[in-house]
């Protein structure tokens, strides 16, 4: 069987399986990329793969690359591996034949709670240049909403974008994402100043029977659409830049929230449960953006031993 054949059917025994059109997208790319790697050293077909040509290529992606994307293709091409065997395509299992790297843990871009009061404060004062003054108020209010809701609720930049306003109960404070990464849904919630926000939003938000999505373009192109991922990513990086605050972006959020209320003193899988994370490594992953959050440091230099050594205390410094 030629190997191309064989990855098609592989992605489309994937399709079957519920993979998002993303997650076909992204194993087809590296798959693609291994089939034409194994031709340029004379392999086409499923019956000739074997150890060292896989681990040839195993060592070859790792030139120039990030280790977690070496870590992301070596995963895609094992599963790749594990269905040939799986579905009989192949007599002997290559899986080990792949070894997936370690990637080391660093610390993510997370917003602060100084960094969201910043822009929250950026929103209260529209931009009106290019704008009516109907268009920069219904730009503040809305951007003020996804700030609030980002931050608060945990949710995925593409689940905020899915949100309808019949899916929002701000009379309960939460939100329901009907289907959330992997296609499991669940309710997020909000405290009562994001219901504030999404309150006022609510209110202004032009009426159009055919579009039912919370947030929707103002201006532009497309003026009353649903909000894509690729623009709100946009809003969020243009409310950044004109507040300040660097690097601001969805997932920032996601993760700030997680390290919020973490520091605030939720349990871990609490946390893991609220957000939808499949896994609580990586809430654990997310959180360690506290070790440089400037809450936890104020929180340290009341506990400072040495402060408490000086000061002759045992527990907390005054």
């Amino acid at each position: 069987m030629e190997l191309a054949d064989a990855v098609r059917e592989f992605l489309i025994a994937g399709r079957q399986c519920g993979w998002s059109p993303t997650t076909v997208k992204n194993y087809g790319w590296t798959l693609d990329h291994l089939v034409q790697w194994l031709a340029d050293h004379d392999i086409h077909l499923v019956e000739q793969l074997a150890v060292k040509p896989l681990r040839r290529w195993g060592a070859d992606i790792t030139e120039g690359r990030q280790a977690a994307t070496v870590k992301g293709a070596v995963t895609t091409v094992r599963s790749f591996l594990r269905w040939l065997h799986a579905e009989g395509l192949i007599e002997t299992d290559l899986v080990q034949a792949l070894k997936v790297p370690p990637v080391p843990k660093k610390i993510q871009r997370t917003m602060t709670q100084d960094e969201v009061q910043t822009l929250l404060l950026a929103c209260d004062h529209p931009v009106e240049h290019g704008l009516t003054a109907d268009q920069a108020t219904a730009t503040a209010v809305r951007n003020a909403a996804i700030v609030s809701l980002l931050y608060d609720s945990l949710i995925r930049a593409s689940e905020l974008c899915a949100l309808r306003c019949d899916e929002v109960d701000l009379e309960a404070g939460q939100v329901l994402i009907a289907s959330g990464k992997g296609g499991d849904g669940r309710y997020a919630y909000f405290g009562s100043d994001t219901t504030v926000a999404l309150r006022a939003w609510l209110e202004i938000r032009p009426r159009s029977p055919t579009q039912p999505w919370l947030f929707i373009s103002i201006w532009g192109n497309t003026p009353g659409c649903q909000l894509t991922t690729r623009g709100l990513r946009i809003i969020l990086k243009k409310l950044g830049e004109r507040a300040g605050v660097d690097a601001v972006s969805p997932h920032a959020f996601r993760r700030g929230g997680a390290a919020a209320v973490t520091l605030a003193g939720m349990p871990s899988r609490m946390v893991q449960l609220l957000g939808g994370w499949s896994n609580i490594r990586m809430v654990e992953l997310y959180t360690r953006a506290l070790l440089a959050n400037s809450e936890t440091v104020k929180i340290f230099r009341r506990f400072s031993p040495v402060t408490a050594a000086r000061n002759g205390m045992s527990g907390e410094a005054g």
